[in-house]
């Protein structure tokens, strides 16, 4: 997977709450604290700091205040035990007694933050990331869990594929040659006579310069299915030509877009048909994207490469409803699946599928109607005998984290760092369970397998 969980997360802190960053903040690490709005509650705060001492450093000050209407959310950096000048936001979809899931992703050049996977705002750094090793967590909110989510290291150096930073290729070794796209003639390896420019899109976006020529369209297909809101660079090719490639999406929050030149960038959006239109005042600077995918979905017209294109700025981009993903090598006792997300306010009911090619061994049901989980399994055609025991741990429009643990005699499944429920083995091949399969009233934040 293009992500991973680089600490165990914070399971229900007692506020006010200060911890560790493990390994402090890089590039595309993510934070998400899920919670809930205290009723009544004036303010609260999440801070990214310098350190746990009392008079540390802020690098990010995020202070959601509904003691004034219309209730702004204020960020702000304290350096020196200095403030420095606020900067607000307005429309946060935060509500009293409602539970919530923020998203703070560490850019290059900025804090990104969502709201319940909506992009809501940035906030520039005024203090260099890497120095932040600390997260505060106060005020008249709940919160169960934060959890900590980081890119993998990108690829050592090829021959012919130097190594870049902040752009990291496909999870797999290499590129064999593949079909050419227009302008690239296929080549044994990475044979760029010289970098070409390349754009990131899903996930961390910037303008970077690596050399990728002869990548098959199998190879960027199947990435794509692999990753989750990962950076994926595709050439550009500065030929004074443009084109116009489809890709799929089916995010309903799939685009975000950054202005960081004097050019201007068009952004049009129905039924997930979207079209970027790039007015240059250069003819001559132009670009081209690549297809992804033949399947029709976005339509991209793109000009000029001295741009920054953030398209999705959340991890809902790949982690869709409903989701399928393959389990690598099946479970085995220990092995863990966490899933992040957040239950449709108007929810029925939801499940998690954990498969095996001739029938499904755990069936998680949450169902909303009945104020009841159902668990199940089902050999061939045939279901087995229900499971209805147990509290409901999940809540209509609140975000949620769910574990199963693959044990020895059953999955244990924790909800929200609470133990909810015990499913005895029906299938004892646990190697066979091999397909993650979710679906329902939910949208998905992020999905550990």
């Amino acid at each position: 997977m293009a992500f991973h969980q680089q600490q165990t997360p914070f399971y229900n802190p007692r506020i006010p709450f200060t911890g560790s960053i493990q390994g402090g903040l890089q590039e595309g690490k993510s934070i998400t604290v899920s919670g809930r709005v205290l009723p009544g509650a004036d303010r609260f705060h999440v801070n990214l700091q310098c350190g746990s001492r009392q008079n540390a450093d802020i690098a990010f000050h995020f202070n959601p205040r509904f003691d004034s209407h219309p209730f702004p959310v204020v960020c702000n950096a304290q350096q020196c035990g200095s403030w420095g000048a606020e900067e607000r936001q307005y429309n946060a979809p935060l509500q009293h007694g409602a539970g919530f899931s923020l998203t703070i992703t560490v850019q290059n050049h900025a804090y990104q933050v969502s709201i319940n996977n909506q992009h809501f705002l940035e906030f520039r750094h005024r203090i260099p990331f890497q120095t932040v090793d600390t997260i505060k967590v106060d005020g008249r909110v709940e919160v169960s869990t934060i959890s900590f989510m980081s890119m993998m290291p990108g690829f050592p150096a090829q021959p012919g594929f130097p190594s870049h930073p902040g752009c990291v290729p496909p999870p797999f070794g290499g590129f064999p040659a593949g079909p050419a796209f227009p302008g690239f003639p296929a080549q044994p390896g990475f044979p760029p006579a010289m970098p070409m420019p390349a754009l990131c899109i899903n996930g961390f976006c910037s303008v970077s310069f690596v050399a990728i020529v002869a990548v098959s369209f199998s190879l960027l297909l199947g990435a794509l299915q692999a990753m989750e809101h990962a950076q994926l660079c595709f050439p550009l090719n500065s030929l004074g030509k443009e084109t116009s490639e489809k890709y799929e999406c089916t995010s309903e929050s799939h685009a975000t877009v950054r202005k960081e030149s004097v050019e201007s960038l068009f952004l049009s959006d129905a039924a997930f048909n979207s079209q970027y239109e790039h007015s240059c005042s250069n003819p001559r600077e132009s670009a081209q994207l690549w297809a992804i995918t033949d399947r029709s979905g976005l339509e991209l017209v793109y000009k000029a490469c001295r741009k920054e294109l953030g398209h999705v700025s959340d991890r809902t981009h790949l982690a869709v409803v409903p989701y399928r993903s393959a389990i690598s090598g099946g479970l085995m006792s220990g092995r863990t699946i966490t899933i992040q997300g957040t239950v449709s306010p108007s929810a029925n009911r939801f499940h998690v599928n954990l498969s095996y090619p001739s029938g499904i061994a755990l069936h998680y049901n949450p169902r909303f109607t009945e104020n009841v989980v159902v668990r199940n399994s089902k050999e061939r055609e045939r279901w087995g005998s229900e499971e209805r025991g147990g509290d409901m741990p999940f809540r209509r429009g609140q975000a949620f984290t769910l574990t199963i643990c693959c044990e020895h005699k059953s999955f244990r499944i924790v909800v929200n760092g609470k133990q909810a429920h015990d499913f005895r083995h029906r299938c004892h091949h646990l190697a066979h369970i091999n397909m993650l399969e979710i679906d329902g009233d939910l949208s998905l934040t992020s999905v550990l397998a």
